[in-house]
């Protein structure tokens, strides 16, 4: 074009900047936008659109925020695609807020949302664990007539699988995939499904049907069905599955390895969980704290003294520190000053993110085969050293408990507590707030939480003739009133821990 002295337009920049986008050559599409400025070219909606997602990929998000404002201020009125890459954006910055008003702002101005903004939605929704509000944004598409895809299925199972309505999302799964084409991605989230719920038969029938409408499985899909019939302690398949996975060519890793080795454990095979761990260590996998978790989880489900001997000698091969502080656990007498240099060494060598599901382990341990009293100090050094936080909050109105994420032990334990302190309060001539809530959420413990946390409060609750209900309008929480609670305790006879007034 050059040579023939032919003068680039709108619709070459834009062209250009727009290939460079999709190359995810991002600073060249900086470049030619610049350029487009210099030649006097005028961007139109296609190009401002795509520098939107460009500033957005780049991380530059004020740059892109601003350019977004700019030109509606200029009279430029937005349409589908920028509407949809704007809430991309703002959910990639962790600004949901702002992806929310923006998606409102589109409805408001007369732009329907497609499948898939309402994709996006959705799932910037699920990222932030908005996942009541993203169900219900789903619950409008449909509504509103909007006809689902595969990402809408991929998207909204995962949403179901994130806030625990396990059966609730397979449901809607039947329901929505006629008419759609589903994929690799929907079936494996699907699967997914299954093996948070222990379904392993409706796992093989969706198998089945992957297979049969022309689907080859993925490292993904061998890894979900391992991990479907580890949950279940179907050793014999999910080994079988496991070879499966090798022939296919597919790189075998630690998390495939850690749900073979719970595969078994489950199956009480413990002497198969020593050999696998040597098998790991013999081809350089190291151990991770998931598979951590899941031994400790099997010395909590584990009956004889031989079986804990061979646990905790698979414990000793991935952590000699968390194994002495097992050992401490499974002491008379606990030296809390021991324990916590040992715990602090720990949590310094683990990730951020591993902190709380290695610390439910160890509180599900404690709660079940050591001392409970040793549970109490345990739970208290936990948050001294910044594990659990929030768990307890209070405003004039309402006082909480939050035992969100916790495992059952550490829950039971968390709530006792927590009930000690309201009891002291009382005796201190306190008067408690209108609402008392207890906020449970869904427990995920691997191997060990079968049931919503809530059933499993709930049900302590009502043995010790609690007067905490089901909330109304929040299906995971338990209310009682202040009044209630009060006279409750007061007169309850309930084995409470000491408060720790210092």
């Amino acid at each position: 074009m050059a040579n023939a002295d032919v003068r680039p337009d709108n619709i070459t920049y834009s062209t250009l900047i727009s290939c460079a986008n999709r190359c995810n050559y991002q600073d060249a599409a900086m470049a030619w936008f610049d350029r487009m400025h210099e030649a006097g070219c005028v961007p139109d909606v296609v190009t401002y659109s795509t520098m939107i997602d460009v500033y957005g990929k780049m991380g530059k998000y004020d740059e892109a925020i601003a350019l977004y404002e700019r030109v509606k201020q200029a009279g430029w009125k937005p349409d589908k695609v920028t509407y949809g890459t704007m809430v991309r954006l703002f959910g990639r910055a962790g600004y949901i807020r702002a992806a929310v008003s923006i998606f409102e702002e589109m409805k408001g101005s007369g732009v329907q949302p497609d499948a898939i903004v309402y994709n996006i939605m959705i799932a910037c929704l699920g990222r932030a664990g908005r996942m009541g509000h993203a169900l219900k944004v789903f619950e409008e598409m449909e509504r509103e007539g909007v006809k689902p895809n595969a990402v809408t299925l991929s998207t909204v199972m995962e949403t179901y699988s994130r806030c625990g309505n396990v059966m609730e999302g397979l449901e809607v799964f039947q329901r929505l995939r006629q008419g759609v084409a589903c994929d690799v991605i929907v079936y494996n989230a699907v699967l997914k499904m299954c093996r948070e719920a222990g379904l392993a038969s409706e796992a093989e029938q969706y198998l089945r049907e992957m297979t049969e409408s022309g689907h080859q499985p993925n490292d993904w899909t061998y890894r979900n069905m391992i991990s479907v019939y580890a949950k279940k302690g179907m050793a014999v398949e999910a080994h079988r599955t496991f070879s499966q996975m090798v022939e296919a060519g597919y790189q075998i890793d630690v998390m495939a390895y850690t749900s073979l080795l719970q595969a078994y454990g489950n199956a009480k095979e413990y002497n198969k969980v020593q050999e696998i761990l040597d098998e790991m260590t013999s081809v350089n996998c190291a151990p991770d704290e998931r598979l951590c978790c899941v031994i400790l989880n099997l010395l909590d489900s584990c009956d004889t003294d031989e079986e804990l001997g061979i646990l905790r000698s698979c414990l000793r091969m991935c952590s000699s520190t968390m194994d002495t502080i097992v050992g401490q656990i499974f002491e008379e007498n606990l030296v809390l000053r021991e324990l916590r240099g040992e715990l602090q060494s720990l949590l310094s060598d683990i990730t951020e993110e591993a902190h709380k599901p290695i610390c439910n382990s160890l509180m599900q341990l404690s709660w079940h085969k050591g001392d409970r009293n040793h549970s109490f100090q345990l739970l208290s050094l936990f948050r001294v050293l910044g594990v659990y936080t929030g768990l307890q909050t209070k405003s004039p109105t309402m006082w909480s408990l939050h035992l969100r994420s916790l495992s059952t032990g550490a829950a039971h334990c968390a709530l006792l507590s927590w009930l000690s302190s309201v009891r002291y309060a009382i005796k201190e001539g306190q008067e408690l707030p209108g609402r008392i809530i207890i906020e449970t959420g869904v427990g995920n413990q691997l191997n060990a939480d079968e049931f919503r946390l809530i059933v499993v409060i709930s049900s302590l609750l009502k043995e010790c003739s609690s007067p905490f209900k089901e909330c109304a309008d929040r299906k995971d929480w338990l209310e009682a009133s202040g009044v209630d609670v009060t006279q409750w305790l007061e007169s309850t006879s309930l084995d409470l821990p000491t408060v720790n007034t210092n």
